[in-house]
């Protein structure tokens, strides 16, 4: 899988809102570098789209937030068998009753 969607809450000081995290995790197959700037990429074209049919009156999710510093997973590679951290991006969409 591309990418994985969660429900989770979103926490200012103001208030709570429900949100849905639509999470790209990182492709192993890749150099670790380019698959950190083609997923930040992504991730910012993903939610500039959003934006755009939303304005242009598509009845789609808000973007709430968009986070390229997601802790990652830990993945661990079998030559050294060390545990490492590969950062993902995080969309956190408004959450829309009914249409999860």
């Amino acid at each position: 899988s591309f990418f994985s969607v969660s429900s989770t809450t979103i926490s200012s000081s103001s208030h709570t809102e429900a949100a849905i995290c639509k999470e790209r995790f990182p492709k192993s197959y890749r150099h670790p570098a380019l698959d950190l700037t083609i997923t930040k990429s992504r991730t910012k074209s993903e939610a500039r789209c959003l934006v755009r049919c939303r304005r242009a009156g598509v009845h789609c999710p808000a973007v709430l937030s968009v986070d390229n510093n997601a802790s990652g997973q830990q993945l661990q590679t079998e030559s050294d068998g060390e545990n490492k951290v590969r950062e993902s991006s995080c969309l956190f969409l408004e959450y829309i009753r009914g249409c999860t």
